[in-house]
């Protein structure tokens, strides 16, 4: 995301990110891995995302 004197704030989409995601579809890839294996608690702190982050990310993933 960049700012733009004529056009105010112009946001570019990137191939190794999902829409609407601040993070990299790889990183949301780990963080489903982990969910497999452990509760949304525990990867919230190994990960240090909040709860509505991670559950963006199960979203997206369905």
């Amino acid at each position: 995301m960049f700012r733009a004197w004529r056009h105010g704030v112009v946001t570019a989409s990137a191939p190794w990110a999902e829409p609407n995601s601040g993070f990299r579809a790889i990183f949301e890839a780990l963080v489903i891995d982990c969910l497999k294996e452990a509760s949304t608690s525990a990867v919230s702190r190994l990960m240090g995302l909040s709860w509505n982050a991670i559950g963006g990310m199960m979203q997206r993933a369905v």
